[in-house]
């Protein structure tokens, strides 16, 4: 990532392993100040040691994104911590291909359970996020999805459910919103990374 993103604070869900944390280490390695979020205790504390581990700084906090409650504590949590929140990466992601289960061998709840992180999820994310990003520099948004693909199965993180590409959700306050990038560019690519794109 050539970009610099020094004084940013960025705040990753899913970041306790995979995709999140590979991008929790890359916006790090390139200066952001990093809230790690997972509902995972164990590898969130992993990341943050990696990232303390390469200098830079991050915090954990342990959430259940398809909690609303959780997630307003979430957002106010990188706040509180680090004043302000810039970027927010909303990759946490149930799985649909979970052990590799066929879609039609789902449960009822097992599907439930998928659409309250993958889509009601995101949407808490972006409920409470957008507000504070909006009030910290009166800067355009910047939230990032990621694609999952997994067996025959590809899904789309919810971003693609409740964003267009280049949409932008309220131009008076210049809040820019972007969809996830294609599914075989699951780095930050130039569009996610260029502030002035």
């Amino acid at each position: 990532m050539a970009q610099d993103f020094n004084n940013k604070v960025a705040l990753i869900t899913g970041a306790g392993s995979g995709i999140g944390r590979a991008i929790a280490l890359a916006f790090s390695a390139a200066g952001a100040k990093i809230l790690v979020c997972d509902i995972d205790k164990n590898g969130g504390n992993e990341t943050v040691a990696l990232i303390r581990d390469h200098g830079g700084a991050s915090t954990f906090f342990q959430v259940d994104v398809s909690d609303g409650g959780q997630v307003a504590a979430m957002v106010s949590c990188a706040v509180e911590i680090y004043g302000k929140l810039d970027i927010a990466c909303n990759n946490a992601n149930a799985g649909i291909a979970h052990g590799r289960k066929l879609l039609a061998d789902f449960s009822e709840e097992e599907w439930d359970r998928v659409l309250d992180i993958n889509l009601k999820g995101v949407w808490l994310c972006m409920k409470y996020e957008i507000p504070r990003t909006a009030q910290a520099a009166r800067c355009r948004h910047r939230q990032y999805g990621v694609d999952c693909r997994t067996g025959r199965h590809r899904v789309f993180c919810a971003l693609y459910n409740v964003q267009t590409r280049r949409h932008r959700a309220d131009q008076n306050r210049g809040i820019g919103l972007r969809q996830n990038p294609p599914a075989d560019k699951c780095h930050l690519s130039r569009r996610h990374t260029n502030p002035d794109y």
